[in-house]
């Protein structure tokens, strides 16, 4: 048990830090799955769902949502496929 505590890490995070996820999926399926639920619920909260508007802006919220999580989706995906090999030799530590 670290200093700080489980709660310290964030929601959803383990011990290390980590997403959930990550413990059962390699990285590239992890993003894969997180960019396909972020798509199938913009798509299903934007277009899918048959709600009636309880106020006037409803819809107006219901296709922001909507495009929110395709945006988000497209956003995984194209982070994932434009990333680069990354720098081969050890990472730049500044320190005081």
């Amino acid at each position: 048990m670290d200093a700080l505590g489980p709660e310290a890490h964030g929601l959803g995070a383990g011990r290390d830090g980590r997403p959930f996820y990550q413990a059962l999926l390699p990285e590239t399926w992890g993003i894969i799955l997180l960019a396909i639920v972020a798509f199938l619920a913009g798509l299903h909260l934007g277009w899918l769902d048959k709600t009636k508007d309880a106020f006037r802006s409803f819809n107006w919220l219901k296709t922001g949502a909507g495009l929110a999580g395709i945006i988000i989706a497209t956003l995984l995906i194209g982070s994932w496929i434009f990333r680069g090999p990354g720098w081969p030799g050890s990472p730049i530590r500044i320190t005081f």
